[in-house]
């Protein structure tokens, strides 16, 4: 089985009224960084760039979760097979 790694650019989405309001996160894949055919080797990769990607956010003060959130927040995420091009892949409900 292969395991493939896929970058992320992130944002909030607003979900709804309920409760006071809620948000919920979406990503777009901005590309697929490798394939492995080994998972542990698929997440640490993924998470040393996820902690670059962290370190870069610290490093220029933007804030990630924001109304005026202007883009340049990432994710690596591992997945079997095939990532998809958006997450999540419906738009959530409040229960």
């Amino acid at each position: 089985m292969k395991y493939v790694v896929a970058v992320y650019e992130l944002e909030q989405c607003y979900g709804g009224a309920e409760e006071g309001g809620w948000w919920y996160t979406a990503g777009t894949m901005q590309y697929v960084s490798r394939e492995f055919d080994d998972k542990d080797k698929a997440y640490a990769h993924a998470s040393r760039m996820n902690r670059t990607y962290e370190y870069m956010v610290r490093g220029c003060g933007k804030k990630c979760w924001s109304a005026v959130y202007s883009g340049g927040h990432y994710d690596a995420r591992v997945y079997d097979g095939e990532a998809p091009k958006y997450f999540p892949e419906s738009r959530p409900y409040y229960e």
